[in-house]
């Protein structure tokens, strides 16, 4: 292909969901920590969430049969889980529309081209990074690098997440960590900090 007059090659690639899932995620991860763009890190964590949770859906019972034959607690996805907890008197469909309202504003515009939304950007964008991670465990039974660090942050951050006899729990009780002590500006820098230390291949990679 030619542009202006310059020749330019063209790279084709293979990727898998699951390649693609985990691309966005840590994007998403790493955008989180430079705490400059959170819109685009909660789209693309949306996105790899719609692509985990369509694997799930996928392969569902071959997950469940796996966790239940190693005696693991039995879980769903975000949408499972929030299916399950929803109050039946609420339709199913004013439920789930407020659960998706954030990613379907900042990816949609054919109904509410003229609105506006409110966003608590920091908090919200972890949790659903957070979540997204749980997913891809939950189905891969494994994390990367900036997901493991991801985890151990937001742990550290809101311990209440973690189940008794947790070992990162024990070790956060003997070691209390206060975040409201803390701006979000400083939770983040601490969090860009352990992620270029500990996943400086973050920084370089091209896909």
């Amino acid at each position: 292909m030619e542009v202006e007059g310059l020749k330019v090659q063209q790279t084709k690639i293979t990727i898998t969901k699951q390649q693609a899932a985990a691309v966005q995620l840590e994007t998403a991860i790493k955008l989180f920590f430079e705490n400059r763009d959170l819109v685009s890190a909660f789209t693309l964590t949306a996105a790899a969430d719609g692509i985990l949770e369509g694997i799930w859906q996928n392969e569902r019972d071959e997950h469940i049969e796996r966790r239940a034959r190693d005696g693991r607690t039995i879980r769903g996805t975000l949408s499972e889980e929030w299916n399950a907890r929803l109050n039946p008197d609420v339709p199913k469909g004013e439920g789930f529309s407020y659960l998706y309202k954030h990613q379907n504003f900042f990816k949609h515009a054919d109904r509410d081209h003229d609105q506006n939304i409110e966003f608590r950007s920091f908090e919200l964008t972890a949790l659903r990074i957070f979540i997204a991670i749980g997913s891809y465990y939950l189905i891969y039974d494994q994390h990367t690098k900036p997901m493991t660090m991801f985890f151990g942050w937001y742990a550290a951050y809101n311990p209440s997440i973690l189940g008794e006899g947790n070992a990162l729990l024990d070790y956060m009780q003997q070691n209390p960590f206060d975040a409201s002590n803390f701006t979000d500006e400083e939770l983040a820098a601490e969090g860009y900090r352990l992620l270029r230390m500990n996943c400086p291949e973050l920084f370089t990679r091209e896909v």
